[in-house]
């Protein structure tokens, strides 16, 4: 959906050009106070490309690596986005020619820089490069009439003084941008580059202890009469409802009466398993009986990665009040979230704002 819309504002603000041969545009524009603001059709293509906190989803975390995640908190973290290329194609009907925006991001700290997503690359045109250095991440990318970009999130390790301040060095054949570190809590900006093309910039420092989130949600099958055991089946998913991989599993009672489940989460597009879930339900009904189950009710858990020792928590409900106690195939919806160090916040029961 993300990359229709894109190429749908790709073709509605920059059209189609041809040329043969890729330019260099002259170098223009500065990091500095007196930059200015950044046009509006740029700034929506900002707002589109850039990095949501929200959405991070946990295959962004690297357990066992030695690279940072998200919920160390000895690290700051930045998020920060890159647009270049043609964004306000001619009147006329020669299109710009081709330019090269080949080139590389370096930071002058104890850092990691991780790419995060590419933008509207074309294959076997545009590609990004393995580099041994954590501070560096290098690029191809030639556009023509149309732009290109890349997003990272940016890891400083805290408490270190530096000689020199620390900062973010974006180099390309067309213009070279220095950012200090303090800078990119809340950037937006845009360097023109010639008449057509120009560079634009996205950066927010990210809170501290964000704590990967999402969605879960499928049906609760029960096996017998009384609804005392059964199995459920659904989507794992990040915040915006994107299938993370399938959950599956039982619930069960006890013969101590203890309300029991378990379960996990595949792979996407392996049958490996990357999460196990434990936990506890009940019916929370007033229709219930004790022959007939209940129509409606709860759960709740802990999750657990399986390659490391990063989880969370997660809940929901099961039932529709629409639906008659004895029904044995049942939705279910729920929540998860990550434990992050010194997150206060409580798992946010489903439909909640």
């Amino acid at each position: 959906m993300r990359k229709a819309l894109s190429l749908l504002v790709c073709v509605v603000l920059i059209g189609v050009g041809c040329s043969r041969q890729p330019t260099a545009p002259a170098p223009s524009g500065s990091s500095g106070p007196d930059t200015p603001p950044v046009p509006a059709e740029v700034q929506r293509l900002l707002d589109l490309h850039a990095v949501d906190p929200d959405l991070l989803l946990p295959e962004l975390e690297s357990p066992g690596s030695h690279v940072p995640t998200l919920t160390d908190t000895s690290y700051d973290v930045y998020a920060v986005t890159f647009l270049w290329g043609t964004f306000f194609p001619p009147t006329a009907t020669v299109a710009p020619p081709p330019t090269d925006w080949s080139g590389k991001l370096s930071i002058n700290a104890e850092a990691f820089i991780r790419l995060h997503s590419v933008i509207d690359f074309e294959s076997g045109q545009d590609s990004v490069f393995e580099e041994d250095h954590a501070t560096v991440a290098v690029w191809r990318s030639i556009t023509e009439n149309d732009f290109d970009g890349l997003s990272f999130l940016i890891f400083v390790k805290r408490g270190i003084e530096y000689f020199a301040a620390p900062t973010l060095l974006y180099e390309t054949v067309p213009i070279k941008l220095e950012f200090l570190l303090e800078r990119l809590t809340q950037l937006d900006l845009f360097f023109p580059v010639g008449p057509w093309s120009g560079v634009a910039v996205h950066a927010r420092k990210l809170r501290p202890n964000h704590c990967p989130h999402g969605l879960l949600g499928g049906r609760w099958i029960k096996e017998n009469n009384t609804g005392s055991e059964g199995h459920f089946e659904g989507i794992w998913a990040d915040a915006l409802g994107r299938p993370i991989g399938p959950v599956a599993g039982r619930f069960w009672t006890t013969d101590d009466g203890e309300q029991l489940l378990e379960g996990v989460v595949s792979g996407g597009t392996t049958t490996q398993v990357i999460i196990y879930l434990e936990g506890i339900w009940f019916y929370d009904d007033p229709r219930m009986c004790p022959m007939c189950g209940g129509g409606h009710g709860k759960f709740i858990g802990r999750f657990k990665m399986a390659d490391s020792d990063g989880g969370g928590k997660f809940g929901g409900e099961f039932g529709d009040w629409s639906l008659f106690p004895d029904d044995v195939n049942m939705p279910f919806a729920g929540r998860w979230r990550f434990d992050c160090p010194n997150d206060a916040t409580d798992l946010v029961d489903p439909g909640s704002n």
